[in-house]
């Protein structure tokens, strides 16, 4: 029993280990410096946002959609940027931030959840090689995975934000006056 228990706590540091360097690695990807990624946030005024559903699980454990909806439209309407509701989505122009909030559940037997979470632009594109065809396509995005014990992944919603803010900075940078 003492063995069983031993090698449970390895497992879980050390998948908590893991995810920790997959947190960080995640929050750095898509914040480099003057980017195309960065550069395709130029000149956006206005956009709408979409939180996906959150799994039944990750309700049940306190996270929910509507929350981080809010959260995501405050903190874009404190830096300038005007939030369109979801009936005025209807200009192909019109640029999306999307969050994802994704359970990894094969944690679970380690109390807990490993969440990829993600949050992307996306907007309408032309090809340079056809600029009749236009598509919906992310411009840019930032991905992690983070680790919440069950009955605690709010935590989750801090590296949401952390994302989003991401997204802030650079088009705070891309939009400088």
């Amino acid at each position: 029993m003492e063995e069983e228990a031993g090698s449970v706590m390895k497992r879980t540091w050390a998948v908590r280990t893991i995810l920790s360097f997959l947190v960080l690695a995640g929050l750095a990807w898509g914040q480099g410096g003057d980017t195309a990624e960065q550069r395709s946030l130029a000149g956006i005024r206005e956009l709408y946002v979409w939180v996906h559903d959150f799994s039944p699980e990750v309700q049940n454990d306190g996270l929910y959609a509507a929350d981080v909806q809010t959260e995501t439209e405050l903190a874009l309407r404190k830096v300038g940027l005007r939030v369109l509701p979801g009936h005025e989505l209807k200009n192909s122009q019109t640029s999306m931030l999307e969050v994802h909030i994704r359970p990894l559940s094969l944690l679970k037997e380690c109390g807990g959840y490993a969440l990829g979470l993600n949050v992307e632009l996306v907007q309408t594109v032309f090809l340079a090689r056809n600029p009749q065809a236009a598509l919906v396509a992310p411009t840019w995005s930032v991905n992690s995975v983070a680790y919440a014990t069950q009955g605690n992944v709010v935590k989750a919603r801090s590296t949401i934000q952390d994302q989003v803010n991401a997204f802030l900075n650079a088009w705070l940078a891309a939009n400088q006056k």
